[in-house]
């Protein structure tokens, strides 16, 4: 469980002291006790001598405060940004993620997203919410500073809530986005037990290979394509995309399509 705010320090090893353990500090922005210090700073002191994010925002929470920058698209992509600067993070080695606090106080990741710069030099979180169950939110970003530059010492940061509904129509997974010997599994969760679906499976520069219709009574989407494409040829290509269109009738306005990958291992 990560505590609001706790460190560990360790000295290092010596000619006396041949056994040594990393330094790890840990803050949750939330909290109300005293920042820890890392070396001889206060954290946020030791992050902004190292331009890890603009004095402006004078606070770690300030820092790691999410803002949301678009709205969650037809293919339930949504965008955030974190006035932390990408390329310091990228040249140490260092990370942003996005998640949550799980039930059990711990810090869980969101199951599909990416970080970039943006065109301000912030770090810009795009989160495929599709993977992730439909409901209420309340996000968060984590900073990681560890690895080689941290002398294998770690640094973890969590900022504060924002709240978010996500109102995606069906939840795909990693585990089912990948070929599997000679099929690809076609698999989505959908948030009513009745419903009729259109597959449309495609290359990646949009030529059509396969068209597959059907209904589901139980909630899922449960298939595998055996690769044979409607003219009969077998696919022989190394990724493809999957574009479900779900309908459900005793719901009105669900009729949007999601887009999924599926590549090989």
């Amino acid at each position: 469980m990560l505590l609001a705010g706790s460190t560990n320090r360790v000295t290092a090893p010596d000619a006396a002291n041949t056994l040594w353990s990393p330094i790890t500090v840990e803050y949750n922005c939330d909290s109300t006790s005293a920042e820890p210090f890392y070396e001889d700073a206060p954290i946020s002191q030791w992050l902004l001598r190292r331009n890890v994010f603009d004095a402006n925002a004078s606070t770690l929470a300030k820092a790691l405060t999410l803002t949301q920058v678009s709205k969650q698209d037809d293919y339930d992509v949504v965008e955030f940004r974190v006035p932390i600067r990408y390329d310091v993070l990228k040249t140490n080695f260092w990370s942003i993620d996005l998640g949550v606090i799980n039930k059990d106080g711990d810090f869980a990741l969101c199951d599909l997203y990416d970080s970039e710069r943006a065109t301000n030099g912030d770090c810009l979180l795009s989160w495929n919410t599709g993977y992730d169950s439909p409901g209420k939110y309340k996000l968060r970003a984590r900073l990681t500073c560890d690895g080689p530059k941290m002398q294998w010492n770690d640094m973890t940061i969590i900022g504060p809530a924002l709240k978010f509904n996500s109102t995606n129509d069906l939840q795909f997974f990693e585990s089912s986005s990948v070929f599997i010997s000679n099929s690809v599994p076609l698999v989505a969760k959908l948030i009513e037990p009745v419903a009729n679906f259109k597959i449309e499976i495609t290359t990646d520069e949009g030529k059509h290979l396969k068209t597959i219709t059907g209904t589901t009574t139980n909630g899922w989407i449960n298939l595998e394509w055996n690769l044979v494409e409607d003219d009969g040829k077998t696919f022989g290509g190394d990724s493809l995309n999957t574009t479900f269109d779900v309908t459900y009738p005793d719901k009105t306005g669900t009729n949007m399509p999601v887009k999924t990958n599926a590549r090989f291992p």
